[in-house]
């Protein structure tokens, strides 16, 4: 509604949301599907509105595994790069000097 009527939705004459009230709940499933209907109205007047809701969680395990095998291939990556990047630098490691810095390149 503040949208319509062009009203920022912090502003003093916005409508806000404690304004709405929402009766006869009912809450139901499908499977393993939620399901919720409700009615609700505008306090200041308004058409009686019926809303209907439907919640499917979806496959929450999936966003996991797809991380973990990123993060293996990345690893897996990551690893013999690292181990070049030692290789190069084993003697500054056990006990050598390291190259002379003449600043950033």
């Amino acid at each position: 509604m503040n949208e319509e009527q062009g009203i920022e939705p912090l502003a003093p004459e916005a409508i806000q949301t404690t304004e709405f009230e929402v009766r006869d709940i009912r809450f139901a499933t499908d499977g393993d599907v939620s399901l919720a209907a409700a009615r609700a109205f505008y306090r200041g007047g308004g058409p009686l509105l019926t809303v209907f809701l439907r919640h499917d969680s979806g496959s929450v395990p999936v966003y996991s595994w797809v991380f973990m095998i990123g993060s293996l291939i990345g690893l897996a990556i990551h690893l013999p790069l690292l181990d070049r990047a030692e290789r190069r630098r084993k003697d500054i490691l056990t006990g050598g000097t390291a190259p002379a810095w003449y600043g950033p390149a």
